[in-house]
């Protein structure tokens, strides 16, 4: 496909757009032509051509300033779309929706200031709206959806960027976030659209008042429409694949109801009135099992009507499973979900389902006691997470784990070994490492309330390689402890804690960093020579790691989807054999999968694409390795 200025290609004529063989030759099978100038294209997986330009007209057929043609040259008349002006770059996401940049003010009947982004059926996408003063003449689309656009501007969203910006997936300018709580944030979480949840202690939060919870949107913005309050800290939250949300604390007030130390939002902030445990004592860690029961843990000795000493477990509705009851004798402070179903927990206890366990032990699903692990701690553990090899990390304040010197981070083998190849020294006799977030990379980030790493000066907050030895992406970290960390599906990073400066700027309570390295994040149709195919997840980078199998679901539309179920792990990345795909026909995929550990920060992820395949379409391997 070539588009410009031209009125003869290859001695024929043919005005602004043409179709050339794979020699060169000109294809006459290929019926389009524009009337003005053709200024950029791009090709859809399934064959349709997105041209942009100068009042582009196609066919006879006037389509504004962008149209979308059959594979034959023809105007798609579904695909409506009315930039006022030229429109100068044209990218298509993985998800099929289409960025736009160049000289127009208006879309659709919009305001959209020379920068927007389509819809598939070319509508315009109401949530995408960044402002630039001068015109858009570049896109690129990076691997973890963010566009790099180049042109003429100084200015986007009213922040300055000469010429060359990056934009969030949201449209946003790429900054870190700096809303501004008033006191402590303990725990946070991601909603599958990108929103962030924030718990704590505080009562104000970006200059409005905000008792205990609070929503930002993906620029950072305070979300006004979420604003249910609590009349005490919140802990932990936990966001679950159906939007809703539930929090643990200390409260007996909640979204103006009674509600001891639990409750649940719906996906529009509204109390969920028909789930109320009732928890007597405060709830510290929250997960959430595959098949979708919900694990609790704090200080409580009694939860849903039934004595449940500090760790119990409720079916969805809210009711308390009664098969489980594991009973620690002291505080449960964290927990984890391993992909088998077993539950690593965390805290000050010495004794669970009915045997001595130091402060760290894994239960079966049943709730009873996994013999085969018992690596233990002599002090508080904050925190746990389980990485994609089935290690378990575990944090806290300790000197020993597993038999050996180490200083308040471990790492222990799946059978519950340590690992004595992992030995990073955080913070020393006395400090805590409150908070973990694993990477797809294998790295690791931490915070707490340290000073050093090994011999190197940290601020409660560092970065460490897989081996457990420092990255030097984060030098300063933060004045005072970090006690929450959430990675975003971008990479970045959300911290809370009771700080007022992060990486040398500014942030109180609550803040963002950049990713140190780019994401990766695919969803791709493999094909092996032996016959047959398999969905591939492949995630790396930055990206959080998935802390449950990712679920994978079909849509013809991108509107409805039906689920086909779990994937299983295959070496970095997530396959699915399941799945037939439909030839010559257009169709989405979309993952879904939890991310974070611990118990307090956690979120929801979604990788969704847009498929067009051919009989003979895919990517060719020769196994699975």
């Amino acid at each position: 496909m070539v588009g410009g200025f031209f009125s003869v290609i290859d001695g024929t004529a043919r005005s602004y757009l043409a179709r050339l063989n794979a020699n060169g030759s000109f294809d006459p099978s290929f019926i389009g032509g524009a009337a003005q100038g053709i200024l950029d294209l791009a090709l859809q997986p399934d064959g349709k051509v997105l041209a942009a330009g100068v009042d582009v007209v196609v066919g006879g057929l006037s389509v504004n300033a962008i149209s979308r043609l059959n594979p034959d040259g023809s105007v798609d008349s579904t695909f409506q779309s009315s930039p006022n002006d030229d429109v100068e770059a044209v990218e298509l996401q993985a998800d099929g929706k289409i960025v736009i940049g160049g000289l127009f003010t208006m879309v659709d009947g919009q305001a959209r200031s020379r920068i927007a982004r389509l819809n598939p059926d070319g509508s315009l996408d109401a949530g995408y709206a960044p402002v630039s003063d001068l015109a858009v003449y570049a896109l690129a689309l990076q691997s973890d959806h963010k566009a790099i656009v180049g042109g003429q501007f100084t200015l986007i969203d009213g922040q300055a960027r000469l010429r060359l910006a990056r934009l969030n997936v949201d449209g946003s300018p790429d900054a870190t976030l700096n809303p501004g709580a008033n006191d402590d944030v303990y725990a946070i979480t991601l909603q599958a659209d990108g929103k962030l949840v924030v718990g704590g202690r505080f009562n104000s939060l970006a200059g409005a008042p905000r008792s205990g919870i609070a929503r930002l949107d993906i620029d950072g913005s305070l979300d006004t429409t979420f604003f249910p309050n609590s009349n005490n800290t919140v802990f932990a939250l936990l966001v679950q694949p159906n939007g809703k949300l539930v929090i643990g604390g200390a409260f007996n007030e909640f979204a103006s109801s009674p509600r001891s130390q639990i409750a649940r939002l719906n996906a529009d902030g509204s109390l969920d009135v028909g789930f109320d445990p009732d928890a007597d004592g405060v709830v510290r860690a929250l997960a959430r099992q595959a098949d979708g029961k919900l694990l609790v843990g704090g200080e409580f000795g009694m939860i849903g009507g039934e004595v449940r000493d500090r760790l119990a477990r409720l079916n969805a509705n809210g009711n308390i499973d009664l098969a489980f009851d594991p009973t620690p004798n002291d505080n449960v402070l964290a927990m984890a979900t391993q992909a088998d179903g077993k539950i690593v927990v965390g805290g000050l206890f010495t004794w669970i389902a009915g045997e001595a366990r130091d402060r760290i032990a894994r239960l079966n699903d049943d709730g009873s006691l996994d013999l085969t692990f018992n690596p233990g701690v002599d002090g508080r553990v904050s925190a746990v997470a389980v990485q994609a090899d089935g290690k378990v990390l575990a944090s806290g304040s300790f000197s020993m784990a597993g038999g050996s010197s180490h200083t308040n981070l471990a790492r222990f083998n799946a059978d519950g070994t340590i690992d004595g190849s992992f030995n990073p020294v955080v913070g020393i006799s006395g400090d805590f490492v409150l908070a973990l977030a694993v990477q797809s990379n294998g790295k690791i980030l931490v915070g707490g309330t340290f000073n050093q790493v090994g011999a190197d000066s940290r601020g409660n907050l560092a970065l460490l390689n897989a081996d457990g030895s420092l990255d030097s992406a984060l030098l300063i970290g933060t004045d005072e402890g970090v006690y929450a960390l959430a990675l975003q599906a971008d990479g970045k990073l959300a911290v809370g804690g009771e700080f007022s400066s992060l990486e040398g700027q500014p942030r109180s309570n609550l803040g963002r960093l950049s990713a140190p390295q780019p994401v990766v994040d695919s969803l791709d149709i493999i094909r092996y020579s032996g016959g047959g195919s398999v969905v591939r997840l492949t995630r790396g980078g930055s990206a959080p790691e998935l802390s449950q199998p990712p679920q994978l679901a079909a849509s013809p539309d991108g509107v409805i989807y039906v689920p086909l179920g779990g994937m299983q792990r295959s070496g970095s990345g997530w396959d699915y054999t399941g799945f037939v795909p439909p030839p010559s026909t257009q169709f989405y995929l979309r993952a879904t999968a939890p991310v974070g550990s611990s118990g307090k920060s956690s979120g929801i992820v979604q990788t969704t694409r847009q498929i067009y395949l051919n009989s003979n379409d895919g990517i060719f391997i020769n196994g699975f390795d």
